[in-house]
Formats: C-alpha cells, sequence, structure tokens
C-alpha cells in the first residue's frame, strides 16, 4: 500500500515552491530598507509577483525538460513518439515499483524530478519482507542497452486525472517506446506484482479498489475449534484445489471454484480463511474484501485475483448477489463437547477452577466468538483464580452488554 511521501534532495535539482520565493522578496525587501508591506500590500503585489516567477519557472523547466529530451533522443521534440499509460489502482504501486527496481539496477543513469529543476518524487510501498521508495515522480533518460536497444526517457507523472506513465523515443524508435510500455504492465500484472502471495485487504477507496498488505496470519487450525467435516470440506476445496489446480486445466474442468462459508457470525469463517492463508503461505495469494468493495467492486476484485492467482478471496454477505458458488460449506453453533474445549483453550493460560462441564451446559447457542467475550469479561471483572461463578456471571454480562434495549450513550 502507498505510504507517506519523501523526497530526497539531489546535488543540482532545486526545488521551486511559493513559500520560497516569498522568503526571497521578503529577504530582498528587507536589504534595500523598504518598509514592511501590509498583508493586503503582499495579496495584491508581492504574491502576484511571485506567481509570476514561479510560472515563469516552470515554463523554464518545461523548457528544460523539452532540450533535454530532444538531445537524450537526438531528434526535434515534434517529431518525438510517446507512448502513455494512465494507470489505475492497484496497479500504481505495482509498475512504479519495477520502475524503482530497473533504477537501482543502472546506478549509472542519469535521472530527475518529472522536471529537471525539481528533484524526483518518492512514496513508501511497505509489503510484509521490506519497506521501500518507489519514484511518483521521475524523469529517466534511459541509453540504449538499459532497457531498450534504443535510447528512451521515461516519467512518472501525477495530476488531477491520476499517475501516468509516459515513454518518449525518436519518431523511428515508437515500437521500442511502445514495447518497454507494455513491458512493464505485464511484468507488474504478472511476476513482478508486490501483491502476489501477500495477505491483502481489498477495499473501495475514493472509487478505486485499493489493496493494503496485511500482516502473515499467526492462527492455527488448533486453536480453532470446529466439527472435522467443515476441515475436512475446507481441505478438500481450498488446498486440495490448488494442489491439483494444473491437472484439473489440462483435463477442461476449470481452475476456479466458489466457496460460501455460510454460517452466524462469530462461527470462526474469518478465522478460518486465516489460517488456511497462513497454511498456504507464499505460495498463496489471500484476497479479503472489506463490505463496500464487496458490493460495489467484486467483478473488479476476482479479475485482480486472475492476476495473482492462485488465489483466495474471502468476501462477505454481498458475494451470494454477484457470485456462483459452487459448494456450501456450513459452519454450525459449536456443540456442548466443542465448547468445553473452546473454553478450555481460551482458559489455558489463565488460572482458574472452572467446572468446564457445568459452563458448557450454561452456554448453549453461543458461538465461539461469544465464548470467548465472556471468558474476557471474566478476566476483567474477577481476580484470578477464575471460578465457575465468575465466568457464569460473564454470561450475563454478556447478554446484557448485546441487548437491543443498550443505550448509545453506553459505547465508548
Amino acid at each position: 500500500m502507498v505510504d507517506q511521501t519523501s523526497r530526497p534532495e539531489r546535488a543540482g535539482q532545486p526545488r521551486a515552491n511559493l513559500i520560497r520565493l516569498r522568503e526571497r522578496l521578503r529577504l530582498a525587501q528587507l536589504a534595500n530598507n523598504e518598509t514592511a508591506p501590509s498583508i493586503e500590500d503582499v495579496r495584491q503585489v508581492k504574491y502576484a509577483l511571485a506567481r509570476h516567477r514561479l510560472d515563469a519557472y516552470m515554463r523554464e523547466a518545461h523548457g528544460d525538460l523539452s532540450r533535454l529530451i530532444e538531445a537524450h533522443l537526438d531528434a526535434p521534440l515534434h517529431t518525438v513518439a510517446i507512448a502513455r499509460e494512465a494507470l489505475r489502482s492497484p496497479h500504481v504501486a505495482p509498475v512504479l515499483r519495477l520502475v524503482g527496481e530497473q533504477l537501482k539496477s543502472h546506478p549509472d543513469v542519469e535521472f530527475s524530478g518529472a522536471n529537471p529543476k525539481g528533484p524526483p518524487e518518492w512514496i513508501r510501498f511497505a509489503t510484509q519482507d521490506e519497506v521501500v521508495l518507489i519514484p511518483k515522480s521521475v524523469t529517466v533518460f534511459w541509453e540504449a542497452g538499459h532497457v531498450a536497444d534504443v535510447p528512451l526517457v521515461l516519467q512518472t507523472w501525477e495530476d488531477h486525472s491520476g499517475q501516468s506513465v509516459f515513454v518518449y523515443s525518436a519518431a523511428d524508435h515508437h515500437e521500442a517506446a511502445k514495447d518497454h510500455l507494455e513491458s512493464l504492465l505485464k511484468d507488474a500484472r504478472g511476476s513482478g506484482n508486490p501483491y502476489r502471495g501477500q495477505v491483502l485487504e481489498a477495499r473501495l477507496e475514493q472509487g478505486q479498489l485499493e489493496f493494503r498488505i496485511l500482516p502473515a496470519p499467526a492462527d492455527s487450525r488448533d486453536r480453532l475449534i470446529l466439527p472435522a467435516e467443515v476441515w475436512d470440506a475446507l481441505d478438500l476445496n481450498v488446498h486440495r484445489m490448488f494442489a491439483r489446480m494444473d491437472k484439473l486445466s489440462r483435463a477442461g474442468l476449470g481452475s476456479n471454484r466458489g466457496i460460501l462459508l455460510a454460517g452466524p457470525p462469530g462461527t470462526g469463517k474469518t478465522a478460518a480463511c486465516r489460517i488456511l492463508a497462513q497454511e498456504a503461505g507464499p505460495s498463496l495469494t489471500t484476497i479479503f474484501v472489506e463490505s463496500r468493495a464487496g458490493q460495489y467492486l467484486l467483478q473488479q476484485v476476482y479479475a485482480e485475483a486472475g492476476n495473482l492467482s492462485p488465489a483466495l478471496v474471502c468476501v462477505d454477505a454481498a458475494a451470494r448477489r454477484a457470485a456462483r458458488f459452487d459448494q456450501i460449506v456450513e459452519f454450525p453453533i459449536p456443540s456442548r463437547e466443542a465448547r468445553g474445549r473452546i473454553l478450555a483453550s481460551y482458559l489455558a493460560s489463565i488460572e482458574h477452577r472452572v467446572d468446564l462441564e457445568v459452563a458448557a451446559d450454561a452456554t448453549q447457542s453461543l458461538t465461539g466468538a461469544d465464548l470467548r467475550e465472556i471468558v474476557r469479561i471474566a478476566v476483567l471483572r474477577s481476580e484470578e483464580p477464575l471460578t465457575t461463578d465468575d465466568l457464569l456471571a460473564g454470561i450475563d454480562a454478556d447478554s446484557a452488554a448485546r441487548s437491543p434495549e443498550r443505550k448509545a450513550s453506553s459505547y465508548i
């Protein structure tokens, strides 16, 4: 996910901004023993002068870039060919990351900011394993032999319409510019995609699909008490499916499979998905879809999952209206025996004298999430060792907390 912006300074690349021009005007005024201007004077005169100088500076910078492109490509600017791609999320970071890797592999290349008068603008991109700077705004002057057989100029730029990538070439080499851009886009969607093998959250941000990389799950199935038949169904439809994906494809049986995990909230559906992701590791991309993205962008999520395959997509109830499922796996309310095991698991590191059989009988119809909250309330309200009465009091407190009559003012 794109993080905060960093602007490292480079020799010979001054940064133009209105604040610095205003300060230069102020110092020049003091040096000439002029009286301090009024606020109105600054607004009507000094700001206009600063704006004029800034505009002139940007025109000069644009002209400087044009002259540098002409010199590098050995071609007049009006004959230069341009290949352009407007990037849409979530493809922005993968493409920019590839550009950054190419820059690192050619330390002798000349580059600047989006215009030669300013420094490059970098943004942080974090995965589970590393944090790297990727070039959001940069102009790279590739020599022949760097990324193509001919000289090219690559520029990344963001404006009101979004992030774009430009590749300039001499007119006779327009195919090289097009091929280099297409290679970047292909690698960013394929083997070079940094989202591959990660655990992701798909979110709707400003009308676009965004991926956020989540920490690697640390769950294990011995901590999630589910019926054996549920685990068997998940293993068959997930692990076995991915293990035999190639065989299914060769037989013309398809390599996509939709499984709906159904059951009341708190029965372990999300936890089961996290465990499957942890067990598969980096060989599988796991995408957890937040509700708004599932409601409005589900088809795009599936398309991106295809680019990141093999992928496991975990969606909420919005998927019922937009997807077809090959199998439904029911997550039931825990049985009496399962409730006892769940309580024992939560109490394992807590000193207690709880009669688990009595507690299991008293928690009929409660889910695993309910049982966890009951133990949590008991720990907050009582001293160790916890007793059976402490736990039963937690049942009453949890029921009151979830009552429809609860006032909004009682929330923190």
